[in-house]
Formats: structure tokens, C-alpha cells, sequence
């Protein structure tokens, strides 16, 4: 068994990516590396299939047990040989760091995007033309050292690209992540610090006396004194007289870990607490209302990205006997001559009071995939046990979020028409689904439930879950996309009794009564053969 470039580079992306449902997907990737073209691809991907390596087993590629083993040792011996190791590929971006720091932000913004694209895989998906923007030149830099993968898809409305981590024989991912912190020297950094660290982040000018950061609460002198010393030998702060500065350098990369891996903790925390002293004390919703019309009233220095954050000058706050108890609360901090409202802690607390008064509405314009995809995962993310989904018109975005956001270990049940979207392709809509019931393991089922045309007898779309219900104003492949629309958040009252019954109803009834009402329900191997044109 010999391998020349192109076979070796095949080999090495089925035993990483592991998931390989069309030999199409990995064409880009291989001619990169290679410069080759699609011919000589296939031409190499027959050869492999013929000397019987390949094979092709519950609608995915797979490298064949019997000769797994082998395939492994000779690869090994290869990428060793081309420098592609732990050791070699991490000494080679650890001096790359060191003459570019720069680079490690980065970094950062990569390991902050991941998502887990299946059992053990993390990557990142880009959709169309969002793979320009970082960090998808950073993932085509990777799949160039041949620590990512690219997989690409298409359909007839869009594009996707996938770029994978190296798992084997190394995982890249854990040591990209090792280097970062290596860099950031954030190793072990206590809450405390992180607490210090966060406030001159947030200042205007990246420095703050020792008063106002003595004044933070639950934090004595001596802690005080021992983690600013702790943080200047690590190379993060300075301090001259009574000025505690952070060192400009590090701030880019510090900031990014900090949104990505240590703000959304911090504020989960903080409206967790501020929702327990709410309910202990309704006397704790006046401050928190006075925070709340600062932060919409005009003035300041106002920014959404990365953290939803406005600026105020204390003199121009009336409120000012107030801001203790803000500060106090979580809703504000307190730097000196400025104050900063946590906008992203208001709009969580604002939302749960809504939810509490059985009013939650959330409004997505047009075109807004940003707040589109922000407002999908808190929705998904929060649900529990189950999602069950209610679409009349299906489509391979609909599938897309799905696979994006869900749980791999939630239950999910989709209830959709006879009748898929206008513009979907009915080929992709399968493929997709099929790849969903693959990785999905049992945990993914689809009915198709339509009147004597195909037309679901339902028009309202409902995503439910044990312990949340939505309505949605559009299917979701359409959120964020070319209409404004709106996610309202549904009452358990109204779920238990009327929403998630009437769901029930329409996924289990028996056929007979299903025929009552001129209904038909299809699972997804009947609904196949019914829109086949053979």
C-alpha cells in the first residue's frame, strides 16, 4: 500500500472528518493542497475505492476496517516525515506568535466561534460568502498546514463551507487552544483578576486608580494588592503612582478571550443573582428600572459589539444617589469618572420580567443574520428534554439551524408539510436529512402531515420544548432573511394545554382519524417514494 500526495491527502481527511456523505465535499480541499484538479481527485479517489480502502457504508465514506491499521501506520510515518506533528506544527506557530503577536487575536476569535459539529468534531460552518471575513482566512491558513479540513456543499439557494480540526493523530484544536493561553499567560487567573481585568477592559482608556478598584465589592486590600502584583508579573498590567494601567498589547487577544470564553459566564452569573434579589425584594426593581432608562435615554457613548456596553460621565447621571445600588446589583460598573451600564445584562433581566408578565417578543428585521443567529441559539440553548418544531413549508436552511443549534442531546420531532419550500431543492432536503438522522443517532424524526394537495393544515410555526414554547412569524429559514419578523415567547399555560396537544395530535393520531379530516401523515422514506418522479 503506497500513497502518493493525493491518495495520502484523501486518506488523511476520512480519518478527520470522518463524516463524508460526497467525495464532491472535499474536492477544494485536496486540489488546494495539491494543485490538482477535480479529475485527478476523482481518478485518485477511484484507486483507493478499486484497492478496496474506501467504502461506502450508511450513506457515508468510510475507510475499511481491515485495512484501517495500515492506513493509519503509513500515514503517520508520512505526515511525520512532512513535519505535520504535534510538536513541529506547535513549535511553528508558538515563533510565529513570538515574532507576531498581533496574530493572536486571531486565534482567539477562532476558538471563540467553534462550534461542535458532531460527536468529538469541532469547526465552524460559513454560509455563502461569510467565510471572507475572519476568522475564515485564518481557517484557509490552517487547512494549508493541514491542521484543518475544508469540506464544502452547495445547494441551488446557497454554499457552505466547513473547516474541521485535526484529531488525528493529534488534536490541533486542544493544542491551538494550549498555545493561546500559553501566549495570553491567563493560565490559573483567578475570579478576582478576571474581575480587575474586566473593569480596565471596559474603560474608555484601558486605566483606572487604585481607589476605584479598591472600591469593587467583595474584594479586600489584600486581595487586591496580591492580584495586581500577580497580573504585573505576568506581563498584563502596569502601575505608576496610583494608576493601574493594562498593557495595550495584550489587550486585542485579552479582550477577545474575554468575550468569548469569560463574559457570557460573568453575566450568567450576575443575572442569576440580580433575578434571586429581585424576587427576594421587589424594592431591587427601582434601581434596576433607573439602570434601564439610562441606557436607553440619549447621551453617552453607546456600543453593541462585542459586548452591548454604554459609557456615561457621572455628571451627567440625575440618578447618581443610585448608583451604589446598581453597582451593588451587577447592572453597572463603577470606574471613576464614568460608569458603564451592562446593556446585555438589562436586556436578559428585561426579558425575564416580560416572560414573568407572559410577554416575551423579540423583533428581527430584515436581513439582520447577526441578531438572526444570536436570538436562534439563546432560544435553542435554553430548551430542555425535547424540541419539538412546527413548520408548514420545510427547507434545507430550516435543516441547517437545526443541525447548528440544537443539542445533540435533546429529542427533536419536526412536523412540516407535504410541500417543500418553493426555491429548496427537494434532493438537498433529503441529503440533509439523512445526514441529520446519521449524526443524530435516533434522537431526529420528521413527519410530513398534509391535506389531498400536500398543504400542512397548520400556517402558525411553534418551536416547543418541555420548559419553553415560541411563535414564530415566519418559517425559520426565513429569519433574518429578506422579511422583518417576530419570536414571541408563549405562556406554559397556553403550551400544556393547547399548543403542545394540538402538536401531539398531529404526530401520533391514527391513520383512521387522521382520514377524518382528509389528512395524511408521512414518515420521511413514504415521503421520499411520494415526490419521486420515477
Amino acid at each position: 500500500m503506497e500513497f502518493n500526495p493525493i491518495s495520502e491527502n484523501i486518506v488523511d481527511y476520512l480519518l478527520n472528518v470522518r463524516r463524508i456523505y460526497s467525495r464532491d465535499e472535499l474536492v477544494p480541499h485536496i486540489s488546494k493542497l495539491t494543485g490538482v484538479d477535480t479529475e485527478e481527485v476523482w481518478s485518485e479517489w477511484d484507486w483507493l475505492s478499486n484497492e478496496g480502502i474506501i467504502a461506502y457504508r450508511d450513506s457515508e465514506y468510510v475507510i475499511k476496517k481491515k485495512c484501517l491499521s495500515e492506513v493509519e501506520n503509513k500515514l503517520r510515518e508520512s505526515l511525520s516525515a512532512e513535519g505535520i506533528t504535534a510538536d513541529m506544527i506547535g513549535s511553528q506557530l508558538d515563533h510565529e506568535l513570538s515574532e507576531h503577536p498581533e496574530r493572536l487575536s486571531k486565534y482567539v476569535r477562532l476558538i471563540g466561534s467553534l462550534i461542535e459539529l458532531y460527536e468529538g468534531s469541532w469547526g465552524i460552518i460559513f454560509s455563502d460568502y461569510e467565510w471572507s471575513r475572519d476568522p475564515g482566512p485564518t481557517c484557509d491558513e490552517f487547512a494549508l498546514m493541514r491542521i484543518m479540513f475544508l469540506g464544502t456543499t452547495s445547494s441551488k439557494k446557497h454554499s457552505y463551507r466547513r473547516y474541521y480540526f485535526r484529531r488525528w493523530p493529534f488534536d490541533s484544536r486542544e493544542m491551538l487552544h494550549n498555545l493561546m493561553l500559553k501566549h495570553l499567560r491567563i493560565e490559573g487567573l483567578s475570579d478576582i483578576e478576571w474581575r480587575l481585568l474586566s473593569h480596565l477592559l471596559l474603560s474608555r482608556d484601558m486605566t483606572l486608580s487604585y481607589a476605584v478598584l479598591s472600591s469593587i465589592q467583595d474584594i479586600t486590600e489584600a486581595e487586591l494588592r496580591e492580584s495586581i502584583n500577580k497580573l504585573k508579573e505576568k506581563g498584563h498590567l502596569t502601575e505608576q503612582y496610583d494608576r493601574i494601567s493594562l498593557n495595550k498589547g495584550v489587550y486585542s487577544p485579552l479582550m477577545e478571550y474575554f468575550c468569548a470564553n469569560v463574559y457570557p459566564r460573568f453575566k450568567a452569573g450576575t443575572v442569576f443573582e440580580i433575578k434571586n434579589r429581585i424576587m427576594k425584594g421587589f424594592s431591587n426593581l427601582y434601581p434596576f428600572m433607573c439602570a434601564g432608562r439610562l441606557n436607553e435615554l440619549p447621551g453617552g457613548n453607546t456600543q453593541m459589539e462585542p459586548i452591548r456596553l454604554k459609557t456615561i460621565h457621572k455628571s451627567d447621571i440625575k440618578e447618581d444617589t443610585l448608583l451604589t445600588d446598581m453597582a451593588r446589583l451587577g447592572l453597572v460598573m463603577d470606574l471613576g469618572d464614568n460608569i458603564v451600564i451592562l446593556g446585555d445584562v438589562i436586556r436578559d433581566i428585561e426579558d425575564w420580567i416580560k416572560g414573568s408578565l407572559q410577554v416575551s417578543l423579540k423583533f428581527i428585521p430584515a436581513r439582520d443574520a447577526f441578531l438572526a443567529r444570536s436570538i436562534l441559539m439563546e432560544m435553542f440553548s435554553s430548551c430542555e428534554s425535547c424540541v419539538k418544531i412546527q413548520d408548514p413549508y420545510l427547507g434545507e436552511d430550516t435543516l441547517m439551524i437545526i443541525s447548528q443549534y440544537v443539542s445533540k442531546e435533546l429529542d427533536i420531532k419536526v412536523l412540516t408539510g407535504q410541500i417543500a419550500g418553493r426555491d429548496d431543492d427537494i434532493a438537498d432536503i433529503c441529503r440533509y436529512i439523512e445526514r441529520l438522522r446519521n449524526e443524530r443517532k435516533g434522537r431526529f424524526q420528521i413527519m410530513f402531515l398534509g391535506d389531498t394537495e400536500g398543504n400542512a393544515p397548520f400556517h402558525d410555526r411553534y418551536v416547543i420544548s418541555q420548559n419553553r414554547c415560541w411563535s414564530i412569524g415566519t418559517s425559520l429559514k426565513q429569519i433574518g432573511r429578506g422579511k422583518d419578523t417576530t419570536i414571541v415567547e408563549i405562556p406554559l399555560t397556553e403550551k400544556d394545554e393547547k399548543i403542545e396537544p394540538a402538536f401531539d395530535w398531529n404526530w401520533s393520531a391514527k391513520k383512521t382519524e387522521l382520514e377524518k379530516k382528509n389528512l395524511t401523515r408521512l414518515d420521511f422514506e413514504e415521503w421520499k417514494v411520494s415526490i419521486s418522479p420515477w
